[in-house]
């Protein structure tokens, strides 16, 4: 019955729903690489005796496995090819018509999907996936019934709903025995075709446990081109059958990168990305790190110095000092006796010099520098007395 169905397919959701708890953050997940695999599940048939618009009372729902091998186009669309194995089935009673029959189906295809852990829907890194698609392929089919018992002795269905080997208007009815059916389809029926291509919808949602290993539930409807697969053709529409799967999955190839991996790999990238001073070259590049807000810096992020006289050009007033010239703070090439002072500052020869208060009347921060602001203040009060 088509409950039976419905209940395998929820069965089969809880059984993969199941493994959600084993799914790891150890590894980036490569669910885009090439991989194989194998799957089983429960196939429906829809036919001349069991309608997809109408309720049959009749047990339809059989088997089915499949291998598959999957192969990445891009982020978000793979290709894949199957080999299937179908077995459909009818066994039962519908308006009071006595039909049954057992089919083998083998065939392959190929299909494209799309998936939409693909980055732009969400991303690949996700332990979910949804995909979907379809396809065409090519089948070859087998039809058998059951019209006689163990002892080979034919069905008689009789209107008490009993099975006799006689039929129940006969004038032997009263000799007639009952019979059991033993559900071996025994006798093969012979159609007009024994092969069908088709068209295919598939979809379903995957589940990663691994960066290898995958799990997938997916439900794929089968549109043929015969009416011949149930072995009965009452009418012109094509038979069809769907089946839900849970397959099983191996991606071939490593990990991208380990959790290990990842985190440095986040760490750098907002390095990469940072640039504490704002002035265009990424820290991680930087050879200025601290440049002052507004200055103009080189390709490696530091200060722009046009004259090379080791002021910046932000703060140089004399931008285009000689070649070698030795320059003050601003960058003004200094005079003689302004290196003079300078150096016996330096070397600590200022203190007891006889021209210490005039320089220091010329050169004050110089000489607040060394001697600070107190003494030089004391030394000009002196000269003005003077």
């Amino acid at each position: 019955m088509k409950l039976n169905h419905y209940l395998l397919s929820f069965t089969l959701l809880i059984t993969s729903n199941s493994l959600v708890g084993q799914f790891t953050k150890e590894y980036e997940y490569l669910s885009m690489n090439p991989a194989i695999g194998f799957g089983l599940g429960s196939t429906n048939y829809y036919g001349d005796l069991n309608s997809v618009y109408e309720f049959s009372g009749a047990r339809s729902a059989t088997s089915s496995a499949h291998l598959f091998y999957m192969h990445p186009f891009s982020k978000a669309m793979f290709g894949k090819a199957n080999i299937n194995y179908n077995k459909l089935g009818h066994i039962g009673i519908d308006s009071n018509i006595v039909k049954n029959f057992s089919t083998s189906i083998f065939g392959g295809d190929l299909g494209v999907f799309y998936r939409l852990d693909n980055d732009k829907v969400f991303s690949q890194q996700q332990s979910i996936s949804i995909f979907g698609g379809g396809g065409l392929g090519f089948s070859v089919f087998n039809v058998k019934t059951d019209l006689m018992d163990e002892n080979k002795q034919t069905y008689h269905y009789w209107s008490d709903g009993n099975i006799r080997n006689i039929e129940e208007n006969s004038p032997n009815a009263a000799e007639a025995i009952l019979l059991n059916r033993d559900y071996d389809f025994e006798t093969e029926v012979i159609t007009e075709k024994s092969n069908f291509p088709y068209l295919f919808l598939e979809a379903g949602v995957g589940l990663k446990v691994t960066h290898n290993l995958f799990v997938n539930l997916s439900y794929k409807h089968f549109f043929t081109f015969s009416n011949e697969i149930d072995g009965v053709t009452s009418n012109d529409k094509k038979d069809r059958f769907d089946n839900i799967n849970l397959s099983i999955g191996w991606s071939f190839g490593k990990p991208f990168r380990t959790a290990d991996e990842i985190i440095r790999d986040k760490e750098a990238e907002t390095i990469d990305i940072s640039d504490a001073d704002e002035d265009g070259v990424y820290d991680l590049s930087d050879l200025c790190p601290k440049t002052p807000l507004g200055w103009e810096v080189d390709a490696n992020g530091c200060p722009l110095d046009s004259d090379g006289d080791g002021v910046p050009d932000a703060i140089d007033e004399e931008p285009n000092s000689a070649k070698g010239a030795i320059v003050n703070k601003k960058g003004v090439t200094m005079s003689d006796e302004e290196i003079e002072v300078n150096y016996l500052l330096m070397t600590g020869q200022m203190g007891d010099h006889e021209r210490f208060n005039e320089w220091s009347e010329k050169y004050p921060e110089l000489f607040v520098k060394y001697f600070g602001e107190t003494k030089v203040s004391k030394s000009q009060s002196e000269s003005e007395e003077e």
